[in-house]
Formats: structure tokens, C-alpha cells, sequence
């Protein structure tokens, strides 16, 4: 089988996050409310398009108050922008004209003219712009080539805001590089909805599920915090579903006429294996053969022994090492003492040569007179511990 290889290329994207801090931010519908699940959200955005590409800029702009805002322009100091959203006053009615038009104003003064552009816009609170004029907006950014995402969330707002936002993604929409995500209440985190969106995950991802819940796969793991491992998994589970699926292929397949089972071939296979080797051993070799059977039969009395039977067998052994090293000792003794003699004798053999050789050599010398009484009392003396040394051997 083939498997499906993608190459994710990850582009140069500048980005500004319209957030919603409107007074309908302070219902609890979502956990703790929505300002906090926003925020939550924005921080997971963040996070995601920094690691994206190292060059990705962010802006933030407040889409109510007493006037749309620009918390912080584009940079890639995420610090910066979380401290400037946790700072963010609620209070007020949304503008989203005048937000989008600003965050159009802020990308077009953007350093790097090779990133693309794109608007991530939450709205949470009743839209009181007029359809119309979204619509007119959407067509110049479509122009523009200014991508935007609305994640609209929220429990009164929702059906009201459908239609309006609806027409405004349509008009912007540009070769499906816009996405609009629809979040009820009390189905989940705001934040584990958008990590399974395009918003976070690209354009691979499919559509939001509405009740929130987990989808298939492998959730826990971040594409975008580790790709790798990703795509590992994703090759992984290809494998191990086309193995499976080749595995239930084979055994739905009838069973020939008299064939013989796998694991009856399998199991005989060693013995017979082993049978033919003894046979060539014992051809070869008979007392290797001998041996050999020896041994394999202390292997099998060894695995139908009992502790108590272990236990006697190995004191048996080492008595009778014990008995081996004693009889080696002794022997070595013995040899040992027949060599000291044998040194014994050859001293004494020496020490013969030596005092007849001592008598040479002295009536050689000259001036000396053999018949001196001095140089008798030597010779005799050499003589005399000549015989002292054969009585006492």
C-alpha cells in the first residue's frame, strides 16, 4: 500500500485578533466567562501562529469600549500581547466596521510585505452594524487579499448574528481562505473548539463539531507544537489499519484441501530439526553423541526437580568438587616432595664435585706443599664435611 505523505508548508502570515469586549463579555455561559474563555482562545491562537513561522506578526484591537482600539500593534513579542489582553476593560457595544477597517489600516502599514494578511474576528455580543455595509467591507478585502476568520460564540447572540456574519464570511471568502466558526454554550472550552478548527489547525482541519466534542485520532497531540510526532502517528495508525485490513483479507479466505495448519508445521519444525542433528552428531561422533544425550537429559531430570531434590543435587556437586580439589592438593604435595628430594641429592652431588674439585685446584697452585701439615688439616677437614653430608643423607 501507499501512503499519503503531505508536506505542510508553513507561509509568512501578519494577523490582527479583533477581540470582543463588549458588556455581554461578563456571562458565565462559558466557563468562567467569556471574557476569560476569549482570552484563553486568543492565547491559544497566539501561540499557535508564533510557532508557526518565526516571522509571524500579531496585532490586537478592541472592538468595543468607548472606541475601537489598538492594544498592540504588530509584533512578535507574545508577552507583550498577553499582558496587553489581560489588561483589556469590558464595557460597551461592539463596532465591527470600524474594527475591521482599523485592522485593515494596521496591516497595510506592516514591515514585511511578503506576509499575508488575515483578521481573526470574535464576536460574542448582538452585531448592530447594517448587513449591507459587512458585505461591501468583505468585498474590499476580498480585493485586498485580506483572509478574515470570525469565531461568533455565545448563547443569545448566536441565531441573531447567523445571518448577518454568514453573508459578511461569503463576500470576503476567497478560495476557502476565510472561516467562520459558530459556538454554542455548555458544549466545551472555547479554546478545545478552536484547536480543532482550520483557525488553529489550517486548512486541513474540516469544519468545528457544534456539540464539542473530541474527534477522532490522536487530540492530544499539537501539529503545530510537534509535526513530527504527528506525522509519525498519522503513518503509524495508516500501517497498522492496512495491516489489519490485509489480516482479516487473508483469513476470510477458505482453507485449502490438505493443508496443515501453520502452527502444527511450526511446532514440528524443531523436532525434527533436532532429531537430525543427534543422528549426524551420533554418525560423526558416538561418545559426542553420548555426551550430548547426557546432558540433555540432566536438563529435563533438572526441570521436573523439586527444591528439596535441587538442593541435595547441588551439595552432591560441590562435595564432590570439594573431593576433586583435596585429591589435586595431596597429589600436588606429593610431586612436590619427590622434587625437593630429587634437589636434595643433586646438592649433595655438587657438594661432592666441589671439595675434590677444591683439592685440584689448591695442589696446582704454585708454592704449595703438599705435605704442609696446614694444608693437610684442610684437606682433611674438606673430607670430613664431605662424609658428614652422605651419613646424613
Amino acid at each position: 500500500h501507499v501512503l499519503d505523505t503531505r508536506l505542510v508548508i508553513m507561509v509568512q502570515e501578519a494577523t490582527v485578533i479583533c477581540i470582543d469586549n463588549s458588556e455581554w463579555m461578563r456571562n458565565s455561559d462559558f466557563s468562567p466567562s467569556r471574557m476569560e474563555a476569549q482570552q484563553d482562545a486568543v492565547n491559544l491562537i497566539c501561540g499557535t501562529k508564533t510557532r508557526q513561522n518565526v516571522e509571524n506578526v500579531i496585532g490586537l484591537i478592541t472592538t468595543a469600549g468607548k472606541q475601537v482600539e489598538v492594544q498592540v500593534s504588530l509584533t512578535q513579542d507574545l508577552a507583550k500581547i498577553l499582558g496587553a489582553l489581560h489588561r483589556v476593560q469590558i464595557g460597551g457595544e461592539t463596532n465591527l466596521v470600524v474594527a475591521i477597517q482599523v485592522a485593515r489600516l494596521a496591516l497595510r502599514h506592516r514591515q514585511n510585505k511578503r506576509q499575508e494578511q488575515r483578521i481573526i474576528l470574535f464576536v460574542g455580543s448582538p452585531v448592530t452594524n447594517d448587513s449591507k455595509e459587512l458585505v461591501r467591507l468583505g468585498g474590499q478585502l476580498k480585493k485586498n487579499k485580506i483572509a478574515v476568520d470570525i469565531v461568533s460564540f455565545g448563547e443569545e447572540n448566536t441565531e441573531i448574528n447567523e445571518e448577518v456574519l454568514t453573508a459578511f464570511h461569503k463576500s470576503v471568502n476567497n478560495h476557502d481562505n476565510s472561516t467562520i466558526v459558530t459556538i454554542p454554550p455548555g458544549t466545551s472550552m472555547l479554546s478545545e473548539v478552536l484547536s480543532r478548527t482550520p483557525i488553529v489547525c489550517g486548512a486541513d482541519a474540516g469544519d468545528a463539531p457544534a456539540s464539542g466534542a473530541g474527534g477522532a485520532g490522536f487530540d492530544w497531540v499539537d501539529p503545530e507544537v510537534d509535526p513530527e510526532l504527528a506525522m509519525a502517528l498519522r503513518l503509524s495508525m495508516e500501517t497498522a489499519e492496512a495491516e489489519r485490513k490485509k489480516t482479516e483479507g487473508e483469513s476470510a479466505q477458505p482453507a485449502k484441501e490438505g493443508e496443515t495448519p501453520a502452527a502444527s508445521t511450526t511446532a514440528a519444525a524443531p523436532a525434527e530439526t533436532s532429531g537430525g542433528s543427534a543422528m549426524a552428531v551420533e554418525e560423526d561422533d558416538p561418545e559426542l553423541a553420548a555426551a550430548l544425550r547426557m546432558s540433555m537429559a540432566g536438563f529435563a531430570g533438572a526441570d521436573e526437580m523439586d527444591e528439596d531434590e535441587e538442593l541435595q543435587r547441588a551439595l552432591q556437586l560441590s562435595m564432590q568438587t570439594a573431593e576433586a580439589d583435596s585429591q589435586r592438593t595431596t597429589e600436588g604435595g606429593v610431586e612436590k616432595m619427590e622434587e625437593e628430594t630429587e634437589t636434595k641429592k643433586e646438592e649433595g652431588k655438587e657438594g661432592e664435585v666441589d671439595a675434590s674439585y677444591m683439592k685440584e685446584v689448591l695442589m696446582a697452585l704454585p708454592g704449595v706443599d703438599p705435605s704442609d701439615p696446614e694444608f693437610q688439616a684442610l684437606l682433611a677437614s674438606l673430607q670430613g664435611s664431605t662424609e658428614e653430608k652422605k651419613e646424613e643423607k
